[in-house]
């Protein structure tokens, strides 16, 4: 059995002044606001007469997310399945989104729960309580996590929020599912 020497998610932070842009291991980053955060997530629901704007956002985030993922794969080699999912809840945390748990993990889905999430918050802030789940962008996290973690394409997963901090659940709760 190979060992691995992972021990805890490295980030390479870089701020390049002269483009304004951020690195992140490599990989242009852009972090906003919760408030930000809940206004484009509106714009993706009301896009509904032009596009399926939340599966929109969703799929966003799955592509920006994966591209992450494999580059810290790449650099990272030797990783357990394991300790590649724990790098994935410890970026989700690093990057300001939530406090996020993997509960069930398997190649054909599993189920990830959130205690906190910063859109949510931002959601009951702006918004107040949501009538559905609105998590569109770790729908997307998760499907990317999943895909990275399984070596599968893009859109391999289906995410269903199916409890939502948002609609006033003390969690929520993500479904994954392998199509």
């Amino acid at each position: 059995m190979k060992m691995s020497t992972y021990k805890a998610l490295e980030i390479d932070y870089k701020y390049d002044p002269k483009q304004a842009r951020r690195k992140i291991n490599g990989n242009t980053f852009v972090f906003h606001c919760h408030h930000y955060a809940t206004l484009y997530t509106q714009l993706a629901i009301d896009a509904k007469d032009l596009a399926d704007g939340p599966q929109l956002l969703t799929d966003a985030a799955e592509d920006s997310f994966r591209a992450w993922f494999d580059r810290y794969d790449a650099d990272h080699p030797g990783m357990t399945l394991e300790e590649k999912a724990d790098m994935g809840r410890q970026f989700y945390s690093w990057s300001g989104l939530g406090d996020m748990k993997i509960g069930c993990l398997g190649e054909n889905g599993g189920e990830v729960y959130l205690h906190h999430s910063h859109l949510d918050s931002g959601w009951l802030k702006k918004f107040g309580r949501a009538e559905k789940p609105v998590n569109f962008i770790t729908c997307g996290f998760i499907a990317a996590l999943f895909s990275s973690l399984y070596n599968q394409p893009a859109r391999s997963y289906r995410v269903v929020e199916e409890k939502s901090i948002a609609c006033g659940d003390m969690q929520s709760l993500f479904i994954a599912v392998r199509v």
